[in-house]
């Protein structure tokens, strides 16, 4: 049997409806490109981060919980209320947390973190120096001590690297004192080729006048600090770094009013794009090549 008659009968017509969607596939790359393409292809719980930095404020109602996602590194910064953990869990999906941080013992920042950190066990644990009584700050630290992850104390001046994002903590100092939880708020300052995002937990007006100094210029995404609460977001900080964007973390209908309408309308005068999880639900940032993009939940 010659060559061409052996390819002839191995060879089989490609069934229609197969035929149809492999044809829709190479019209849709034609027309809308590769990153398209990827996107539309990509496994939902993983985040297509190379060559690009995704930010996303994830809904936990009256609390806060923020996933950073970089060169196929991950890091989660709080997780709301317990009632949330689950909500937690499944926007980390598969990804292999290389860091969660616990910004403050605040319960609507890591009453859930005993539950995240045993499904989704990072390399490191970060938290200040600053300890609590509560119930669920003792089972944090059990599911720290449980699963073996290394846990560490961040001061400012720290330096992390996200792949290729660089992040410094640039609150609390050493030695600071206070009885004010949320002024013990770890604060970071995130880089990304050259874009900066201030991540600011529950820090207030009297330390956001001393980490002013560790900012070098202009923010373009801010995370509004306290749920834009009035203790918080003062004229001197908004007036220096500027934000392109703004993500407040805030339930609806809350019991505190948050966010306040002084705080609020200072931020309407500095920043042009101002989002709400109430609103939005998640909201994620995608910075690729100098670029911010925002999509929201609804």
């Amino acid at each position: 049997m010659s060559a061409k008659k052996r390819k002839k009968k191995n060879s089989k017509a490609l069934p229609p409806l197969v035929a149809l969607i492999l044809a829709a596939i190479l019209l849709v790359y034609y027309y809308f490109g590769e990153d398209f393409l990827d996107g539309f292809l990509a496994d939902k719980t993983e985040w297509n981060t190379d060559g690009s930095f995704v930010m996303q404020a994830i809904d936990v109602g009256q609390g806060d919980s923020i996933l950073l996602g970089c060169d196929g590194e991950y890091m989660l910064i709080d997780c709301g209320e317990e009632e949330y953990a689950d909500t937690v869990i499944s926007a980390v999906g598969d990804a292999q947390l290389k860091y969660i941080l616990a910004s403050h013992p605040h319960t609507d920042h890591m009453g859930g973190m005993a539950q995240v950190i045993r499904k989704c066990t990072p390399e490191t644990f970060l938290m200040p120096e600053r300890e609590h009584t509560t119930s669920e700050f003792k089972a944090m630290l059990s599911a720290i001590e449980d699963t073996g992850c290394d846990a560490q104390y961040v001061y400012a001046g720290d330096k992390l690297t996200l792949g290729s994002a660089e992040i410094t903590v640039i609150w609390p100092e050493e030695g600071f004192e206070s009885s004010n939880l949320n002024n013990w708020s770890a604060v970071l300052l995130v880089e990304y080729q050259t874009v900066r995002i201030l991540l600011t937990g529950d820090s207030e007006k009297a330390v956001e006048a001393k980490y002013l100094d560790y900012i070098p210029g202009r923010v373009d995404i801010l995370k509004m600090s306290h749920h834009g609460s009035n203790t918080s977001s003062s004229e001197d900080l908004l007036y220096f770094i500027r934000p392109e964007y703004t993500v407040i973390s805030v339930g609806a209908g809350n019991d505190y009013g948050h966010p306040h309408k002084e705080p609020m309308e200072r931020l309407q005068e500095y920043c042009p794009n101002i989002y709400r999880t109430d609103e939005s639900g998640n909201v994620t940032f995608t910075i690729k090549e100098g670029e911010i993009s925002v999509a929201t939940e609804r």
